[in-house]
């Protein structure tokens, strides 16, 4: 059975963790308010930092010996793309942006093939509710505001407003490093619809990862009226195969929907995408 990309659930809760006595910590005496993060039920941390609904970063695992944010590992990029939030391992725009004394935020807390997504509405009600509640040390309130108020350059124009509700937007360059790191290191052998020109799923593979890759731009595009599915095969594979839709926009541009192996809820348009599919015959039935 074919499963497109979930759309993940957030909850919330707070975890009293007792720290050691030589931790330099100013919290309740009961314990230091770790949150306690599930997706889809099952639990991602019991020892994440707090967060706001507008951090781009997110620190997930927490240190047990120092509550200043920064000092644990495991960290969560987290950007707005149309209707949804996405949480994936930090990008790699990002680690460039830090100094050497940080390097501990390449720790990442989802391998590179891990993602989720998320409504935006029920997100940002869900992290802005919980976090108003929420009694904030003052270390922790100081720290974490400093150290994730250091927005990557390229990510400056997408805070519109003084006192942000939204993460920053996903920026062109990371969204097609995200693309492309999910195609990469997989042997396709076998394609369907079949090729009358003799493209195999290895060329046509090849040709999708140029085209993300080489694009400019790479934008949200409403999703076609019509489409034809792909399906690229692998050898060896316990994921299954790649399956993607191309159709045309009104403005008869090539568009691509990424259903598994990547999953990627949204239509999707680059400047490269005509290029990569203009020996396609198939399409022309569209």
């Amino acid at each position: 059975m074919l499963v497109e990309t979930p759309i993940s659930i957030l909850s919330l809760d707070v975890n009293l963790v007792k720290l050691p006595n030589k931790c330099d910590y100013y919290g309740p005496e009961e314990g230091y308010p770790f949150w306690l993060v599930t997706l889809d039920e099952n639990v991602l941390s019991t020892t994440c930092m707090p967060f706001a609904s507008h951090d781009f970063i997110i620190e997930v695992y927490g240190s047990m010996e120092n509550t200043y944010w920064g000092d644990g590992n495991g960290m969560v990029s987290v950007r707005a793309i149309g209707d949804y939030i996405l949480w994936c391992r930090p990008f790699t725009s990002y680690l460039d942006e830090i100094d050497q004394a940080e390097t501990r935020l390449q720790w990442s807390a989802l391998n590179k093939h891990t993602y989720y997504f998320f409504d935006k509405f029920e997100y940002l009600k869900t992290v802005t509710s919980f976090y108003e509640r929420y009694d904030k040390p003052t270390n922790h309130k100081i720290n974490r505001e400093s150290l994730s108020a250091r927005l990557p350059k390229h990510l400056e124009d997408t805070q519109l407003t003084e006192i942000p509700v939204a993460p920053p937007k996903l920026h062109p360059i990371e969204l097609r490093e995200l693309l492309s790191e999910l195609l990469v290191n997989r042997a396709e052998s076998y394609r369907f619809p079949q090729s009358s020109k003799n493209c195999s799923g290895e060329k046509l593979k090849a040709k999708l990862v140029k085209a993300i890759i080489n694009s400019p731009t790479v934008e949200i595009v409403i999703p076609p009226k019509k489409w034809i599915e792909y399906r690229l095969t692998y050898h060896f594979s316990k994921d299954g195969p790649c399956i993607f839709r191309v159709g045309y926009t009104d403005q008869q541009r090539i568009a691509i929907q990424f259903v598994s192996n990547p999953g990627f809820p949204l239509w999707l348009c680059g400047t490269e995408f005509d290029i990569a599919f203009q020996d396609e015959d198939i399409l022309r039935s569209l």
